[in-house]
């Protein structure tokens, strides 16, 4: 169960990284629709495919999480029914 808090805790910090990294991306796409010749698209492309990465990375670890953590429920409910229906 701790093992489980602290993978949530975890997953929840790399959710806030997450969202502040597509939140400076989506600003530096925005300048670079503004200004085209000011940014490099190059870099930004790279950004983008890496934020890609990382958030089907996050997506994975999270659904894993969320099975871990269902199985410890089941496991935990049915504990209970067998304790009190003996």
């Amino acid at each position: 169960m701790r093992n489980l808090a602290a993978d949530l805790s975890d997953i929840g910090k790399k959710c806030d990284g997450l969202l502040d990294k597509a939140s400076m991306h989506l600003h530096n796409l925005a300048e670079q629709i503004d200004d085209p010749s000011k940014h490099d698209s190059k870099k930004i492309r790279s950004e983008h495919e890496e934020l890609e990465n990382e958030i089907a990375a996050f997506i994975k670890k999270f659904r894993e999480i969320k099975k871990e953590n269902f199985a410890v429920a089941e496991q935990v409910i049915e504990k209970e029914v067998k304790r009190l229906n003996p």
